[in-house]
């Protein structure tokens, strides 16, 4: 028996708007991030800002809202560890590795962690996601040189939901 891999559509992917998109966020909330950051973007990244150190998502692309079940309000007011599950271990790296990028390192790096599972915790459906980490970067208030939101790259594949 063959087996057939199916890869994800990205046709409609746009990294110039997808850009241009985060950009106008940055400027209208007076944050700056490393515009080396866009270098590393592929078509069908997903792109998120989290505040830090509250973990609470102040910004997503396209591609994260066509792949996440949650509203915008849940995703802007709930922290991400309660919106969605992973394994302890995966999120205690995690959230050190956002540590060591918003207070020590500064700079753009690779998150350098396995592909790993990510479920929707608080959503009916579950929805389950592997989840294959790419760049994390600091992001600052204009004027400012201390790190008030971290900016993350990935690519995720959609693995299944439970039935209603």
């Amino acid at each position: 028996m063959d087996i057939i891999k199916t890869f994800p559509d990205y046709s409609h992917y746009d990294i110039d708007l997808e850009a241009k998109t985060l950009n106008g966020y940055l400027k209208k909330s007076q944050l700056t991030v490393d515009p080396e950051l866009f270098k590393n973007v592929e078509k069908g990244d997903i792109i998120e800002l989290y505040s830090f150190p509250e973990n609470v998502q102040l910004f997503s692309n396209t591609e994260f809202r066509r792949l996440c079940s949650y509203s915008n309000e849940q995703m802007n007011t709930i922290p991400f560890p309660k919106l969605f599950w992973r394994d302890d271990e995966v999120h205690l790296f995690l959230m050190k590795k956002a540590s060591i990028v918003c207070d020590g390192e500064n700079k753009i790096c690779r998150w350098d962690f396995k592909s790993h599972e990510l479920v929707e915790a608080l959503h009916p459906k579950k929805r389950t996601f592997m989840m294959n980490l790419k760049w994390i970067a600091p992001c600052y208030r204009e004027g400012s040189d201390k790190a008030v939101a971290f900016i993350s790259t990935c690519q995720v594949e959609f693995i299944y939901e439970l039935p209603e």
